[in-house]
């Protein structure tokens, strides 16, 4: 099906791993039905645009986002690495185009704000690339924490992570002055979007993390509310862990993995038992609910980002995950990283643990 008149024109900024394996793949699928028009794809890299550009034959493949032909009703996807993201976000703002960013938002609080405002004064919409709240079982556990069905929340655990294996078209993921942070920077971001969408902000923080002055592996993180309860976060990019979040509530507990992102499992206390299963659908729309072939997960979220944007454009109605929630994150990790302590790591010598205590005495990054 080729799109139809009324299709958004999209323009991607940035052809890399994020815009190969999921962008791509949900774009065509909305282009198929004439829902948006991919219009133009630019990274300065030819080899990564004509790999992204063999699903988008008709697109223009352009060097750099400057070169597009940007107006009103467009939506820009900020894909690209993230002290690329400002410039290139506000740059489509004030052209009159929706934004679609990836995260991390941006580079620096700074940078963050000055999208924000951008947006503000524009009046455009810029949504952040935070697409796990699309998935059922995040929406799943946001309604049981607000509606208390299984009780108050009485503590959580998160462990996420694994040796790193993420097929990036660069080396852009270990460069400071181009990603500012590590692992909790990076996938981070999307557990401390989850928590603070769940729970809210947090009261009292201690975070430790084996950066060394470089970039973090391996963070740990506990967290405590003024609601009275508090949690723990691990996450690595070279330990396996058990990428789970488990929420104990009152009268039960809750398991979840981004992995099986339409899945619950469920304990009620007294009852030897554990309940696990597949979400149902709020509603099918024939769009994000039922790819052939495909369980919950990562696409479907994908997609559902891309209509709450297209939407956006339509109707002026606000996006689900705004501009402000995108710098909630990045602000809890400038906290976390103000706050860093070295990283226990039983298998140094104290005398090797002295050194690394030392090189890991660092400054905020954001």
């Amino acid at each position: 099906m080729s799109p139809s008149a009324s299709a958004v024109p999209v323009i991607v900024a940035g052809c890399g791993a994020i815009t190969k394996f999921f962008y791509a793949s949900a774009l065509a699928y909305l282009e198929s039905r004439g829902i948006v028009r991919v219009a133009a794809l630019c990274d300065p890299n030819a080899v990564n645009r004509a790999a992204v550009g063999a699903s988008f034959p008709e697109a223009l493949s352009l060097s750099q986002l400057e070169d597009a032909p940007l107006n009103d009703g467009m939506l820009v996807v900020v894909a690209s690495p993230p002290k690329l993201h400002a410039s290139q976000a506000i740059f489509a703002l004030e052209r009159g185009c929706a934004v679609l960013c990836e995260k991390p938002m941006a580079a620096s609080l700074a940078d963050a704000r000055a999208m924000e405002e951008t947006a503000a004064r524009t009046g455009r919409p810029l949504a952040i690339g935070l697409y796990r709240r699309f998935f059922r079982g995040a929406k799943a556990i946001k309604n049981l924490v607000t509606s208390q069905r299984l009780g108050p929340v009485v503590s959580f655990e998160v462990e996420e992570g694994g040796p790193f294996r993420w097929e990036a078209a660069s080396d852009s993921f270990f460069r400071p002055e181009i990603t500012p942070g590590g692992v909790l920077y990076d996938t981070g971001v999307h557990t401390l979007d989850l928590l603070l969408w769940w729970f809210g902000e947090p009261a009292e923080l201690e975070y430790w993390d084996d950066s060394a002055g470089g970039l973090e592996a391996n963070c740990e993180l506990q967290l405590r509310y003024h609601a009275g309860f508090g949690g723990e976060v691990r996450l690595s990019r070279d330990w396996a862990t058990k990428n789970t979040f488990r929420i104990d509530f009152a009268q039960g507990s809750v398991t979840f993995s981004p992995s099986e992102a339409g899945q619950l499992a469920v304990k009620l206390n007294g009852l030897d038992a554990v309940f696990a299963g597949d979400l149902l659908p709020e509603r099918d729309d024939g769009l994000t609910l039922h790819r052939t072939g495909e369980e919950e997960g990562s696409p479907q979220a994908f997609i559902r980002q891309l209509l709450d944007l297209v939407s956006a454009i339509r109707t002026g109605q606000s996006v689900q995950v705004p501009a402000t929630e995108g710098i909630r994150s990045l602000r809890l990790i400038d906290e976390c990283y103000r706050h860093r302590r070295p990283l226990a790591q039983p298998w140094l010598t104290a005398d090797e643990f002295a050194g690394f205590a030392r090189l890991a005495k660092g400054v905020a990054v954001l």
